[in-house]
């Protein structure tokens, strides 16, 4: 015995009522001239603004405006910044090279001693000097505080 057989349905089907009254194509109108007259039943000849922004009143109004990031003045500002930026850099960079150049030219100027032994202890001397100026370097750099510890978001309290 299958469903078929009891006439019971899976599904709970309710018939639609055709009411040729309430639309303007009759039953037997096919599907393209219902998509030609774009699927509307009946055009609303009246047009009213008022009637219309009553009735299809937005609870918002948005809008799109295109904005300038940067104007003239701003690319200026960065400009100069860079600029700025640089200038520190070269500064940090050239204190250091001359006081390192300085150093070489007065071991350059000392009286040179015919000895073997005292060249190769300058040359060790000079050897040492660069290598604490390479281990000083970024210990230098990192205490350079050039931004302020709540830049880059930390939570950091200075009591004064």
């Amino acid at each position: 015995m299958s469903i078929f057989d009891t006439g019971i349905s899976y599904f709970d089907v309710n018939v639609l009522v055709n009411d040729s009254a309430s639309t303007r194509f009759p039953p037997n109108t096919s599907l393209s001239t219902i998509v030609k007259a774009l699927l509307v039943e009946e055009w609303n000849q009246v047009f009213s603004f008022d009637q219309y922004y009553e009735q299809c009143a937005p609870s918002k109004c948005t809008y799109s405006q295109k904005v300038r990031t940067t104007d003239f003045l701003g690319v200026i500002i960065f400009v100069i910044s860079i600029i700025g930026g640089l200038i520190a850099g070269v500064r940090l960079i050239a204190s250091l090279l001359i006081k390192m150049i300085a150093v070489l030219w007065k071991i350059k100027r000392r009286p040179k001693v015919p000895q073997q032994p005292t060249a190769s202890i300058s040359f060790s001397r000079i050897k040492q000097n660069i290598f604490k100026l390479i281990k000083l370097l970024p210990t230098i750099l990192s205490n350079l505080n050039i931004f302020p510890r709540r830049t880059f978001g930390g939570h950091f309290h200075d009591d004064k």
